[in-house]
């Protein structure tokens, strides 16, 4: 991956200190300058309407999954009152 961070810098920095980067450079600023520069490789070579189209995609699936978490929230809730008003009382130690 270290060589996607040398080909976004300028060729003579690469050049004088790309042995360099993982010592000096703090390690958050190398994971984003990963993804941004596979993120700028993806859009040249898929185009914008790909990415556009993946945003579109993942909302999608995340209202499906918001949706099925909201179900299986219910489930549990209905099984659990069924179970609780199964259980017999104890009776009262007023009584």
């Amino acid at each position: 991956m270290m060589h996607l961070v040398e080909d976004h810098l300028p060729h003579k920095l690469a050049e004088v200190a790309a042995d360099r980067l993982t010592e000096r450079v703090p390690k958050e600023y190398l994971k984003r300058t990963v993804a941004s520069a596979l993120a700028s490789k993806m859009v040249y070579s898929e185009g914008i309407q790909f990415i556009e189209m993946q945003v579109r995609v993942c909302s999608s699936v995340c209202v499906s999954c918001l949706q099925l978490v909201a179900r299986v929230s219910c489930v549990y809730m209905y099984t659990y009152t069924l179970a609780a008003s199964a259980r017999p009382r104890r009776a009262s130690a007023n009584t």
